[in-house]
């Protein structure tokens, strides 16, 4: 066809006026050949061989083919991403960042690859491209690092590691309440550290929570968990002071305002509290 009469003469002209403008306009034209067949894999192997042309490479074309390059390189893992072959697509977005070091989309190309990855059920891939990610210095990914953070943390906590996933999650919060799932990184931080037996750090991280959390049953079951992690870690007095703040709530629910009654009773008659006891005597005895 016309494309491969065009690439012999084309390639013909470079190979015999290698120094001349005709041969740098030979080689743009035959990177417009493979671009428009979108034969990225041909436009890499041309590509190589026009760079090893000495005064090609060091010329402006040169510098020009080299950017083609860099752009057909993404655009094929885009076109792979497209075509729901995450693992394909992951591969050759990572080959890109390794490859193009100094390239502005370096960034993004790990996070693309981090999310391909894991599209494609390679979690552990997914996680050394996301904090790739995240060690990148491209403004270009600045916005992505937020992003990257919470797949993190998500990974980690599927994963079991629950300390990894706590310390993304404080990360998170870190960065501050503009984020419109901060609220949900202070309740995932607290789960992590009661999951870590860290009862107290957890009490205080579930406290933050409702600090800015507006909805009153969510916050109605964090008081009781509060109540129950106190109790678990021998704080009596803590402990007793939010069954009573739970018993009060009218979000609770009535079942597990029974329970609460129970446990002021409990731990009341532990510490000795007469007043406390005589009050939830009774009070059990309405319900």
């Amino acid at each position: 066809n016309n494309f491969d009469l065009a690439e012999k003469q084309f390639k013909e002209i470079v190979h015999l006026y290698p120094k001349t403008k005709l041969s740098e306009y030979s080689a743009n034209l035959l990177l417009d050949i493979y671009s428009l067949k979108k034969d990225y894999v041909g436009l890499e192997k041309i590509g190589g061989e026009l760079l090893a042309n000495e005064s090609i490479s060091n010329s402006k074309v040169g510098e020009d083919i080299r950017q083609v390059l860099e752009k057909a390189s993404f655009k094929r893992a885009q076109d792979l991403e497209t075509d729901k072959k995450y693992f394909e697509s992951a591969t050759q977005y990572q080959n890109f960042a390794n490859q193009n070091i100094k390239s502005t989309l370096v960034g993004v190309a790990f996070f693309n690859a981090a999310v391909n990855f894991e599209r494609a059920g390679k979690n552990k891939d997914a996680i050394s491209n996301y904090k790739k990610m995240l060690n990148s210095n491209s403004p270009t990914v600045e916005k992505l690092k937020p992003k990257g953070k919470r797949f993190l943390a998500k990974l980690y906590q599927d994963a079991g590691f629950f300390e990894e996933s706590a310390r993304y999650y404080s990360e998170l919060i870190k960065d501050g309440p503009q984020d419109p799932l901060y609220t949900n990184y202070l309740y995932n931080l607290a789960i992590m550290k009661e999951i870590l037996g860290r009862k107290t750090d957890a009490v205080a991280d579930y406290h933050n929570y409702l600090k800015v959390n507006k909805n009153k049953e969510e916050n109605a079951a964090v008081v009781f968990k509060i109540a129950q992690l106190q109790r678990e870690a021998l704080r009596y007095r803590d402990a007793l002071d939010s069954y009573k703040q739970y018993a009060e709530l009218s979000a609770g629910t009535a079942e597990r305002k029974v329970e609460a009654h129970y446990w002021i009773y409990d731990i009341s008659t532990r510490l000795n509290l007469r007043n406390d006891i005589i009050a939830t005597e009774a009070t059990i005895k309405r319900l």
